[in-house]
């Protein structure tokens, strides 16, 4: 590994540009998207990248916090938990700045607690708990609280949840049994939390999910090998309940609204901003009945989806907030991304598609490319805005204009191509991918050279639609 100073130097120039043609506004939100922390490392080591444009101060703090940071945790990617690796009676805290926030982390006996103070004066709290119970302090007068917490035990390649809670600005006081652990996180601020109209976009979120600082815990898809709660990579249900596509109000980062509408996504991107420097992934846990008969594929595999979807959601928060951090990791994946997809694909006329999966276990098997795992990809590439993930954007675009008469059905979309023997065919989802085609189209208008293949995935919209 480098030295840090290395690392400094070597990345001034790692941040270009497609072809001097983005829109002046996305090449300013990445100018000004430095990737200067690295809160954590594997075994003491921190890497950095860091564009001309990083003010002088956040590097200077980022070298001096870097030997503190990087020597008391590791990342364990095994259970996407953060792992202590030196004696807490002599370090049991350390603190952190982000551009929007300040993290101070604290371990206990029993547990660990993350704070992030928002700069405006919001809290936010996420806790780990091992002992006989949770104890939940009353909120401060002036303050309102929202919140969630679940009970329940590890079971293989997910959590079995025995209880859930809704953490209001009361007391309390939550029940854990022995062989039981429990997780915690509120939001606490001055003035309207969740503004009552859009209780329904609120409560939407946390049906079947639970935010823990491992990351958002699920019900299980069906098919897939676990008895519990899954760790899921994707934050898509959160992104599409708050941009009202499930019902309800577009209330994405609508402080307006109720600040936790603002703050809650933020926090979500913040938990997984640590959760992704080791493998630059995660991936999915448990088996897939679905995957297993199709390709024989285990336990501990890439969906594209699931964390392109993760891509997205970091992006779609770092440049809004401007918080380098959120779009530090978004990179971080898309360097899996890119490898993944240089292996992994098949030749399409003149481009190529990405097939949906991996596994460490099947390394020669190429699986089916599926349009809207495809689609999801272009989009966060696209957000990104980096040179390298739209030249692999574009051979996409390619790919999908190549067989643009295949996908189409009466009124209908094939699901995937399965490689040139079997060809496109699959039932699609009846609203995802449709939705996913209408973010690319608008995403492609912000490119000059993105006009050349508008009009493909406009005939697929209408195709999609049953319009065609």
């Amino acid at each position: 590994m480098n030295k840090l100073d290395d690392i400094v130097e070597k990345s001034e120039n790692d941040i270009s540009y497609a072809d001097g043609k983005t829109s002046r506004k996305r090449r300013n939100l990445l100018k000004n998207a430095g990737v200067f922390l690295a809160e954590l490392g594997i075994l003491g080591s921190l890497t950095f990248s860091t564009p001309k444009s990083i003010k002088t101060e956040e590097r200077n703090f980022a070298k001096a916090n870097s030997t503190n940071l990087s020597s008391c945790l590791i990342e364990n990617q095994q259970n996407s938990a953060l792992t202590q690796i030196i004696d807490v009676a002599k370090i049991n805290s350390y603190n952190f700045n982000y551009k929007t926030a300040v993290l101070n982390k604290t371990w206990f006996s029993n547990g660990y607690v993350l704070e992030y103070k928002f700069k405006d004066g919001v809290t936010a709290r996420l806790a780990k708990i091992s002992n006989k119970s949770i104890a939940i302090p009353q909120a401060n007068k002036e303050m309102q609280r929202v919140g969630k917490a679940v009970v329940g035990k590890y079971v293989k390649n997910g959590f079995e949840v025995s209880k859930q809670t809704d953490i209001s600005d009361k007391a309390l006081n939550i029940k854990i049994n022995n062989g039981e652990t429990g997780f915690y996180w509120w939001l606490e601020g001055k003035g309207t939390a969740v503004d009552p109209k859009y209780m329904f976009n609120w409560a939407s979120l946390f049906k079947n999910r639970a935010l823990t600082p491992e990351g958002i815990y699920s019900t299980p898809i069906s098919g897939y090998n676990t008895t519990g709660w899954f760790l899921t990579p994707s934050p898509y249900w959160d992104f599409s309940v708050l941009n009202g596509d499930y019902g309800g109000k577009n209330v994405w980062l609508r402080k307006d609204l109720g600040w936790a509408f603002y703050y809650y996504p933020q926090l979500v991107s913040l938990v997984y901003v640590q959760l992704i420097p080791a493998n630059k992934v995660m991936y999915t846990q448990p088996a897939s009945s679905y995957l297993k008969k199709l390709y024989n594929f285990g336990e501990k595999f890439y969906d594209t989806r699931f964390n392109t979807d993760l891509g997205n959601f970091l992006v779609s928060i770092g440049q809004s907030v401007n918080e380098p951090a959120d779009l530090w990791a978004a990179r971080k994946y898309q360097d899996y991304l890119l490898t993944h997809a240089n292996k992994y694909r098949w030749i399409v006329g003149d481009g190529i598609l990405v097939a949906d999966y991996s596994w460490s276990g099947k390394p020669s098997v190429i699986t089916h490319a599926s349009l809207n795992h495809n689609l999801a990809e272009i989009n966060f590439l696209l957000r990104l805005g980096d040179s390298s993930g739209i030249s692999l954007a574009q051979k996409i675009l390619k790919g999908i204009k190549s067989g643009e008469k295949d996908w189409m059905l009466q009124g209908d979309l094939n699901y995937a191509y399965y490689g040139p023997k079997e060809g496109y065919h699959g039932k699609d989802y009846k609203v995802l991918t449709l939705r996913d085609l209408k973010v690319t189209k608008t995403l492609l208008s912000d490119y000059d050279w993105g006009e050349q293949y508008i009009p493909t995935i406009e005939h697929l919209i209408q195709c999609k639609e049953g319009n065609h």
